[in-house]
């Protein structure tokens, strides 16, 4: 392929080649040589970037220009790409990227600031300004398979397309370069050449209005690797049919690909009836209606081409002409494809019989990224083709017809095609299943006026599921083509007399469309209308409410294209994006106002003022300082001030530090300057303390502080020598105690490095700041040293302090109080550990594997558990375990920035809090069913999270109740901004150091593979046993993800080395005789013939007799066959002559298995299948 547009290029280099939006919003036009260029400038960044043959890049792009450069970028470069559609939700981008995880992300700013968890690949902005600069700097020139690596091999990997799974995961199908090539030759010489000979016309211009995540958006771009013109039509404008018929008629387009129920909707907007109309149409996705098939069948000059093709082959497998048959066909192969009609046992069936559809060639897909197991059950060995080749499955029913063509018949399966979008249903039965309202689920098509996904739904508890609700949750997940219009809430899903769900029986009627409760009725003339537009488009039976949401009653992009018609016909002026921000009657017909107005920030108290004494407390302390404020202190920061107060003067445990490591020198006085500027901003890191105010504790915020800023010069030392005196520097620095009455509470220590670098210590007490606001911190810090454009103004702290003083204290005591009632004692893995030992805390890491960390994810997301829920039910497990206790307490800490306050999220500032986790075990509950309960209760305590450790330790009774600490790290993660700081400053890392006072810190990183630190204190534990610790606590995740069905009791925690230590402990095993249950008879009988054997009732036998008869009926059964492994089913009363025929079985060499008069026939037809019986 990309031998195609270097040719093109070549032969053609000032010919218009690429028509669109730019990224800066602007229009752009490309000549061939242009985009050649280009493509040869990114392709070069991504191979500096470390893409290479097999290595994923993912694009996540708008619908520009650049978009079409950085797909064949990928390719020249020799890597494949995985594009990705940014009308997806969020999550589902964010999961797409953790299956396929890609080397490198091509991306913008502002797509990149939507994902839920930074990427671990390495990340292209195409809008920074330095992406830019240095695509300017590279060399120019055709990219050489030197710099590749070598040439691109036919059999590499050029994309990765995901379609929609049956068991809830989307999987990514690897296509070849070999394959588009052949694509490429097909269309450019068969059905291309034919349109350009039907149209006379040498150029054509070709219009792309597929999104770059369907493979038919190749489609469209091989008419510009033909030499042809592609105008890319964008976002909003692609799904308007209006728009798309305007765009035809203005640029003299002459070739569309669109779906069958797009083009119907193109049709009714005029497509065919202007001065202008396109000479050709290419049609493919999903099946073409025949009402559709004779209406362009009868329109003179358009040439109209009907595609068929499964992503695992390439886009298309077979073309049907519709000028050649009055009825819809899929036709047949493309050159170099094969197409087999066969049967259950893969056996060509006769012309005009149905058989599924298989398909070979060239074209194949390599199979699906990283599922060798559904690889091998959709791509079997071929046994018409050469040794080793193999063909695809497609599960869809056809027939051939006399003259060759196939006819489409239907799915064999539960896949369904909706708008030309292949919809594995059990995907989405799948996530109604996280779901923990719903029992179960059984999710059809409803074919009518609008094809509708239909959910019916058993509740897992009476009273049924808020269906707005599930509806929301849904759309977070699924794409919105994905998402069921209607749902219905059942007792119990139907089922047929073998137990399985009868479909047939489901209702097709009393669907709830999950519009919005209580919808009142239209008010004004434009409301009445559109709730009739509302009502009409989606062909739906009632009433419309003016607030009902379009799309929950039913409607998609397509009937929302079709809203647009009907308003447009009525006067209204409407467009896609109106339709898909607005959703309702009334919002639309209010297009004047605002959307929605901004969430009102909640009424707050005044902080308290301080008193007189607190003010005299305060200038006693620090009467050098002009003092602004005297404010309390959160929780946390009272418990801190409380261990500071009773330390003894030791070393302060709650003195963190984090480590910049530049490639250059960074003036002091430019990072003074930021410094000063950012507490000038943030008034709450000036602030001092007073543990032991005269009425509480307190916090006085002067009105300026001067930061200490010094400087050593290491620079004249070699690496080892540094790297020595560097980490004396950072222990001596951790060791330096704060002065917590007189502010600022942070130091920085400027260091120059050997290497003509520079080391950046921040030291800071904990009372400032947490482990978000240390990110938040340094990005400001930094990007004023760098002149980026300074953050919005953040919510003040005191706004937080304000929202603490307004809350309920007494009510979250007796929340807790409640959650702890019944503990009977604290859980101490140390228990007689000092509380203060003023030591620093060593650690341990462990990083766990890829595989195992997305085994976890998909655990969590199966059962509807977040992460944190996961990690804390495991270590509460563990911790069980290590206490032998059932009730367990540990400690974790929480975020405590209020959602309810508006902007909070980028003050900077202590919002942590510590609370206490409770598990009670049941050893035979589950672990799923463990984790489930753990969320809800855990869940219950959230509006009480602010409540002090302090006084939920007196509500108890309990000096201490835990002394380990469960932790889930976030920062925040701006990509963008640490590319700034990387480009302006050489600020190649960042290393934190979190403070520390529990014997045992838990801590979990999250990313592309969890690491879990643990820190601890060697004056409690030794690090043999924390490394056991994790090992263990490894062990039990893969355990419980393997196996979510596994009760409690039988989960293992025991490392190797203290099993293997049990096996040596335990060897006390004996030889034993290879002897027969026949052979132990005989041997008892020979041995006590007359001691009884057997009694039932009035009857018994003696060991002689018993034997005797054994030997009889034995003899029988050896007479009815060969002996060997034969199995022998034998049903009967509960009586002696049970135990006889299972004697008799064993003593002619049988194997047995027993029925009784109440087993089901069912289960007496699957023994006459399996085992394969040889005589009942």
């Amino acid at each position: 392929m990309d031998d195609l547009l270097r040719a093109q290029a070549e032969r053609t280099p000032d010919r218009r080649a690429l028509v669109g939006p730019a990224l800066d919003g602007t229009p752009a036009t490309r000549t061939f040589a242009q985009l050649d260029a280009d493509t040869d400038a990114l392709a070069r960044l991504l191979l500096a970037r470390g893409v290479r043959a097999e290595h994923l890049c993912a694009l996540a792009l708008p619908r520009v220009t650049e978009a079409v450069t950085a797909l064949f970028a990928v390719l020249r470069a020799g890597g494949a790409y995985l594009p990705l559609d940014l009308d997806h939700p969020d999550t589902r981008l964010a999961d797409l990227l953790d299956d396929a995880r890609p080397a490198v992300l091509v991306t913008t700013r502002e797509v990149l600031a939507r994902l839920p968890e930074r990427p671990a690949a390495t990340v292209v902005l195409l809008d920074d300004p330095a992406t830019a600069a240095e695509l300017a700097a590279l060399p120019a020139g055709p990219v050489t398979d030197d710099e590749r690596g070598g040439p691109i091999d036919p059999a590499q990997a050029a994309y990765v397309i995901h379609t929609s799974g049956s068991t809830g995961r989307p999987k990514g199908v690897v296509l070849a370069h070999a394959g588009l090539a052949n694509l490429a030759h097909d269309h450019l010489t068969r059905e291309f050449a034919t349109v350009l000979a039907a149209t006379g016309e040498p150029r054509l211009k070709a219009l792309h209005t597929a999104s770059f995540s369907f493979d038919s958006s190749w489609e469209q771009l091989l008419w510009l690797l033909g030499g042809h013109e592609l105008h890319l039509l964008g976002a909003d404008d692609r799904r308007d049919a209006e728009a798309v018929v305007a765009y035809v008629r203005a640029a003299g387009i002459h070739a569309l690909d669109v779906t069958p129920s797009y083009a119907a909707q193109l049709l009714d907007s005029g497509l065919l009836t202007g001065r202008h109309r396109p000479a050709v149409l290419l049609l493919g996705g999903e099946a073409l209606p025949e009402t559709l098939w004779t209406e362009l069948r009868a329109e003179p000059g358009v040439t109209v081409l009907n595609y068929y093709g499964p992503t695992e082959f390439t886009v298309d497998a077979l073309v049907a002409d519709l000028a050649e048959t009055a009825t819809p066909a899929v036709g047949r192969p493309l050159t170099g494809g094969r197409a087999y009609v066969l049967d259950g046992l893969l056996r060509p069936v006769p012309d005009g019989a149905p058989g599924e559809l298989y398909l070979a060639g060239v074209q194949l897909a390599r199979g699906y990224l990283g599922r060798p197991g559904l690889t091998a059950g959709r791509f079997v060995a071929d046994p018409f083709g050469e040794p080793g080749s193999r063909m695809y499955r497609t599960g869809d029913l056809v027939r051939r017809r006399p003259d060759g063509a196939l006819d489409y018949l239907g799915r064999a399966d539960g896949q369904v095609k909706i708008r030309g979008y292949r919809i594995e249903l059990g995907e989405i039965e799948a996530e109604l299943a996280a779901l923990p309202e719903i029992a179960q689920s059984a999710v059809v098509v409803h074919r009518g006026t609008v094809d509708r996904i239909v959910a019916h739904l058993v509740p897992a508890a009476p009273g049924g599921p808020d269906l707005a609700e599930v509806r929301e949750r849904l759309a977070a997940r699924l794409p919105e083509y994905m998402v069921p219009s209607a749902f219905t809430v059942l007792d119990a899903l139907p089922l047929t007399v073998n137990g399985k769900l009868d479909r047939t029986a489901l209702p097709e009627d009393a669907l709830d469309f999950a519009g919005a409760a209580g919808s009142r009725a239209a008010e004004t003339p434009t409301e009445t209308l559109l709730c009739s537009l509302y009502a009409e488009v989606l062909g739906l039976p009632g009433p419309v409410g003016a607030e009902d949401d379009f799309f929950r009653l039913g409607g998609d992009s397509i009937s929302s294209i079709r809203l647009i018609g009907a308003a447009r016909a009525e006067g209204l002026a409407l467009s896609p994006r109106d339709v898909f921000e607005r959703r309702t009657p009334a919002a639309l017909a209010g297009l004047a106002d605002t959307r929605e107005t901004a969430a009102a920030r909640p009424e707050l108290p005044e902080l308290p003022a301080a008193t007189e004494a607190e003010r005299a407390a305060v200038r006693a302390a620090a009467p050098h300082l002009e003092i602004e404020e005297v404010w309390p202190v959160s929780p946390l920061q009272e418990g801190l001030l409380f261990e500071a107060d009773y330390d003894d003067g030791a070393v302060d445990v709650y003195t963190a530090r984090d480590v910049i490591t530049l490639d250059r020198r960074l003036p002091l006085d430019v990072l003074r300057a930021a410094v000063a500027a950012v507490l000038d901003a943030h008034p709450n890191l000036r602030a001092g303390f007073l543990p032991t105010g005269p009425d509480r504790p307190v916090q006085f915020v002067p009105r300026a502080v001067d930061v200490p800023l010094t400087e050593l010069d290491l620079s004249g030392l070699t690496e080892q020598q540094f790297a020595e005196r560097m980490a004396e520097v950072v222990e001596r620095e951790a060791a330096t105690r704060f002065d917590l009455a007189a502010p600022p509470l942070l130091r920085l220590l400027s260091v120059l490095a050997p290497d003509g670098g520079q080391r950046i210590l921040i030291t800071n007490h904990a009372l400032l700041w947490d482990g978000w606001s240390s990110g938040l911190f340094l990005q400001e810090v930094l990007g004023r040293c760098a002149g980026l454009p300074t953050l919005e103004p953040a919510l003040p702290y005191r706004e937080f302090l304000r929202w603490l003083g307004a809350r309920d204290t007494e009510a979250g005591t007796i929340a807790w109080q409640q959650a702890l009632a019944g503990l009977d004692e604290p859980t101490l893995l140390a228990p007689g550990a000092r509380e203060r030992a003023g030591l620093l805390p060593q650690s341990v890491t462990a990083r766990l594997s890829r595989e195992l960390t997305g085994e976890i994810k998909e655990f969590a997301r199966t059962h509807a558990l977040t992460l944190n829920t996961v990690l804390s039910g495991s270590w509460a497990l563990l911790l069980a375990g290590l206490t032998n206790r059932q009730d367990v307490v540990f400690g974790a800490t929480v975020s405590g920035r209020p959602a309810e306050l508006p902007g909070i999220d980028g003050t900077i500032g202590m919002f942590l809090n510590t609370v206490p986790v409770r598990a009670e075990l049941d050893p035979a509950e589950s672990v799923a069913a463990f984790l489930t309960r753990h969320q809800t209760e855990q869940a219950a305590l959230l509006p009480h999270h602010q409540t002090g450790l302090g006084a939920i330790q007196r509500g108890t009774g309990f000096g201490r109740l835990f002394d380990t600490l469960q932790v889930l790290r976030n920062t925040p993660a701006d990509e963008a901004a640490r590319a700034d700081l990387r480009e302006r400053l050489g600020v190649r890392e960042v290393e934190d150091v979190d403070a520390a006072h529990f014997p045992l810190i838990f801590i979990t990183n999250p990313g592309e593979a969890l690491t879990f630190e643990w820190k601890y204190r060697p004056d409690v534990f030794d690090r043999t046993e924390i490394e056991q610790h994790a090992q263990r606590l490894i062990l039990l995740l893969a355990q419980l993800t393997a196996d979510p069905d596994r009760p409690v009791r039988a989960l293992d925690v025991l490392t190797a080395g203290e099993r293997e230590l049990l096996g040596e402990w335990a060897e006390t095993g004996r030889e034993l005789p290879p002897v027969s249950v026949a052979e132990l008879l005989a041997e008892r009988a020979a041995s006590v013939p007359e001691e009884t054997a057997l009694v039932f009732g009035a009857e018994s036998w003696s060991y002689a007799e018993l034997d005797a008869r054994v030997d009889r009926l034995a003899r029988l059964f050896a007479a009815r066959g060969p002996v060997g492994s034969r199995w022998w089913p034998w049903g009967c009363r509960v009586r002696w002559t049970w135990w006889r025929r299972c004697s008799r079985c064993c003593a002619a060499g049988r194997r047995t298995c027993r029925s009784n008069s109440t087993t089901p026939p069912s289960v007496w037809r699957s023994w006459s299948r399996t085992p394969r019986p040889w005589c009942w």
